[in-house]
């Protein structure tokens, strides 16, 4: 078998392995074995949020001690993951290898709960923008190569739609819940939400445009057309809805509608009667 099919073979293999995961253990294997060979890597990154405001929720798989989700604390990952986030972008949106060792070993030295990141030296990066839900999610793969591989750029860029999927098939962990995101804010919450907001009620909170954006957002209404209900913009709807999101501190309108459901609204309340 020549080296062409072999890749063939590898790449449609991968595609079949994505089909019935479940699991993060099952995404594990996956990973490792299947992508691993057109794409080799020690640690994957799914990254997804509000990136220029560093509130980010995180699903961290590897077999390196240490770099799981439920042992990583979000907050130490979060500076490179919006590096590599920049880099992507700058690369106008398409796979990217990077340089990672000086933030890795940075990471290392500060946080020794993920000591095994500190020998990654190379990431290659992708991503995907969800127009619909208001967010970018990011895929980091990192490497204890100086060099990333020429092999894994373009396997990133024709495996990312597949890994993308593998990751949503898999139940969220329980700190990964209604969009609780790795902030300053969110970290340093008590079970409950007792923060500032969650004191006060929805007009002490949000201002009077924000509730009228919100109504129609829980009814299911896009953001070009609350902008014609409002005659504002739809960028505009936009802008508001991320100062909403950063208030309740979650990341896309559907955990928006939840928070207001479950945290504010008056008891057997929808938020459709703000």
């Amino acid at each position: 078998m020549n080296v062409a099919m072999h890749e063939e073979e590898s790449l449609l293999g991968a595609i079949r392995g994505a089909r019935n995961l479940r699991t993060h253990h099952h995404l594990l294997q996956w990973l490792q074995r299947d992508v691993g060979r057109l794409m080799p890597h020690d640690v994957l990154i799914a990254a997804w949020g509000d990136f220029p405001g560093g509130r980010l929720c995180l699903d961290v798989v590897s077999s390196l001690p240490g770099m799981r989700t439920t042992l990583v604390c979000c907050a130490a990952l979060t500076p490179l993951l919006i590096d590599l986030f920049d880099c992507w972008h700058r690369a106008a949106c398409v796979p990217v290898a990077t340089d990672i060792g000086g933030s890795t070993r940075a990471i290392a030295s500060s946080n020794a709960d993920v000591e095994a990141i500190g020998r990654m030296r190379s990431a290659v990066v992708h991503g995907v923008k969800d127009e619909r839900a208001g967010l970018d999610c990011l895929y980091a793969a990192l490497d204890h190569e100086t060099t990333a591989r020429p092999c894994s750029v373009e396997a990133m860029g024709l495996l990312l739609p597949y890994i993308d999927a593998a990751f949503r098939k898999v139940s969220l962990l329980p700190m990964q819940q209604h969009g609780r995101a790795c902030s300053p804010t969110a970290a340093g919450m008590e079970d409950g939400g007792k923060d500032a907001g969650s004191r006060g009620d929805i007009d002490a909170l949000l201002s009077g445009r924000e509730q009228e954006i919100m109504r129609w957002v829980c009814v299911g209404k896009t953001n070009p057309e609350i902008g014609r209900i409002l005659n504002i913009s739809p960028l505009t709807v936009r802008n508001h809805l991320q100062r909403i999101f950063r208030k309740l501190d979650v990341l896309n309108r559907a955990q928006a509608v939840f928070e207001l459901e479950q945290r504010w609204a008056p008891s057997g309340a929808k938020a459709g009667g703000l």
